[in-house]
């Protein structure tokens, strides 16, 4: 009986240490989630990422930020801007259009991942039609502040902005469209989506929610991101890429 009483109290000890092992195991895991969604919400990456920003002098010159991109990562290929809104990132690209979908820009996991550029586009902009990636989350972190292109007057009064690659060309952006799709429009989630501009803008003017006519100019970004958290379809800002004089 008494060594019934040892085993009965040697297994509820083991048991007791077991619950303290799960239970701080637990407990980190949970203080782990609410650090990282407290560095999603709070754009903890973007503006640590910030101080690698391209700046333009006075004359014109890039001076440091050039540099800077590169010195953020190999993968860093541009920074974009979006005028008066939370849009101001750094652009990665990886071989694939899964990596930086849980990766900030330094590598580190973040549920917020990255804003990326599509796989298939070349890296110095010079598609005629480049896709760019982020999550939709709240607070317009990330490309949540997309939505806010759902509002015509929204659309209308915030269509500038600026991109400058990691070589320090530096592109005028002008939105001109807003399309809401399905995932199973594949098309304009194709890198040589209608290799014809017309057809392009075309297929754009038939299915935006709000279009202006472009003024032609060749080179097309797309900023794409889910119209939800939850949902299937996808919301795309396209805007025009018009390359500044050095």
């Amino acid at each position: 009986m008494k060594a019934l009483d040892r085993t009965v109290k040697v297994s509820n000890k083991i048991l007791d240490g077991l619950l303290t092992v799960l239970f701080i195991i637990f407990l980190f895991i949970g203080l782990y989630i609410t650090y990282d969604l407290f560095y999603v919400y709070n754009g903890a990456a973007s503006k640590s990422a910030r101080v690698y920003k391209p700046v333009r002098t006075a004359q014109g010159d890039q001076g440091s930020g050039a540099i800077s991109l590169k010195e953020l990562s190999d993968e860093c290929m541009a920074w974009v801007t979006m005028d008066g809104t939370a849009i101001d990132y750094p652009i990665m690209q990886a071989d694939n259009n899964s990596k930086y979908l849980k990766l900030d820009p330094f590598g580190n996991f973040a549920l917020a991942g990255s804003i990326f550029m599509d796989s298939r586009n070349k890296s110095d902009f010079t598609d005629d039609y480049t896709i760019i990636y982020g999550h939709h989350m709240e607070g317009d972190n990330m490309f949540g502040a997309l939505d806010r292109y759902r509002d015509e007057g929204w659309f209308n009064s915030h269509k500038t902005g600026t991109l400058i690659t990691r070589e320090g060309v530096e592109y005028t952006l002008t939105a001109f469209a807003v399309i809401e799709v399905p995932t199973s429009v594949p098309e304009i989630f194709n890198t040589t989506f209608s290799n014809n501009i017309n057809d392009r803008i075309d297929y754009v003017r038939k299915n935006a929610m709000f279009f202006e006519e472009p003024s032609g100019e060749k080179n097309i970004l797309a900023l794409t991101t889910c119209v939800s958290a939850t949902s299937s379809g996808r919301l795309i800002v396209l805007v025009e890429m018009t390359q500044n004089e050095p």
